[in-house]
């Protein structure tokens, strides 16, 4: 295990560099969210439709093409929006995850947190140092908003995606996406396996 710490309350933590234009994981599901979204707007507006005689013949045609061009126009969209974003992060960004018995979260690092801040608060959360990373860890944790927290009891589906180092965790109410790198990837996988054993899963 390369980059993962385990604190003595059997808690693992562990970082990843996550490279925007390297790996695609975040703009092909913007893209499949806003796919499911106009194929159920033109679902909806076609069934509204049918009760037009003139719809069945001749609607039918027009409105499937206006949401074929709408869906393109919405993936371009995505795509201009996700350069944008990438080049104001500086092409990457760090998540943090915290892995035990009950579950996993899923914590955005702040911008202003570089590489060799998170391991100083890693190594201390791990209980393999101390002094002043702590309070800068915590600190992180605190102002950190942006969190998902995936229970085991809940998860529904679990899949994995080794060549791009994600892993999905699908709950009701909750949809996680936990990364890791080559080396500590199979142990992440296995852990998350054998504690998700009513789940569905599915690996590539």
């Amino acid at each position: 295990m390369n980059g993962l710490i385990k604190s003595g309350n059997g808690v693992y933590r562990w970082y990843y560099e996550f490279g925007l234009f390297k790996n695609p994981a975040i703009l092909l599901a913007l893209w499949k969210v806003f796919g499911v979204i106009t194929g159920l707007l033109w679902v909806f507006v076609t069934l509204i439709s049918l009760r037009d005689y003139d719809f069945i013949w001749n609607g039918f045609i027009s409105n499937t093409k206006f949401f074929l061009l709408f869906f393109v126009g919405i993936e371009i969209l995505c795509l201009v929006s996700y350069l944008i974003y990438a080049l104001i992060m500086g092409g990457k960004y760090y998540v943090v995850f915290e892995m035990d018995k009950k579950g996993i979260r899923h914590i955005h690092a702040p911008r202003q947190f570089e590489k060799a801040q998170l391991i100083s608060f890693l190594s201390v959360l791990g209980g393999a140092a101390s002094g002043s990373p702590a309070a800068s860890g915590a600190g992180m944790l605190s102002g950190s908003k942006r969190m998902l927290y995936s229970e085991w009891q809940y998860v529904k589906s679990v899949k994995s995606y080794r060549r791009r180092n994600i892993i999905y965790i699908n709950s009701p109410f909750s949809k996680n996406q936990v990364y890791a790198e080559a080396e500590d990837f199979d142990f992440v996988l296995d852990f998350i396996k054998a504690h998700t054993p009513d789940a569905k899963h599915k690996f590539r």
